[in-house]
């Protein structure tokens, strides 16, 4: 049974397709910021970084420091409080591991 290349190419075009979406969806399961507690606020533009602090605590977030990224924060929230209004903003919510925003790894925080 022969396959000509332009089935083959299909083939392979399709498995890419499909082990982007699973590494996207990997990603975004990653990121994405909880329901409730630590997320870090990165800004994305030079806009949203100047009023960052002012938005996030005007929204409820309590300022737990500055993040690992220039210009970002770490807080802690209620998601449905900030999501949109962030994103809307230019700001970029992810979730915020202990590790990566300056705990060490039996969660006591850095000074």
């Amino acid at each position: 049974m022969e396959t000509s290349p332009k089935g083959k190419l299909s083939r392979i075009v399709a498995v890419l397709v499909q082990l982007g979406i699973a590494l996207a969806g990997l990603i975004g399961i990653t990121f994405a910021p909880p329901a409730q507690g630590r997320v870090l606020l990165v800004p994305l533009t030079t806009n949203a970084r100047a009023i960052l602090p002012a938005v996030a605590l005007g929204h409820d977030a309590l300022l737990l420091g500055s993040g690992p990224l220039p210009g970002s924060l770490v807080v802690m929230e209620d998601r449905k409080n900030v999501l949109w209004t962030m994103l809307r903003l230019g700001v970029l919510p992810v979730a915020a591991s202990p590790a990566g925003c300056g705990a060490f790894t039996d969660g006591s925080a850095r000074a």
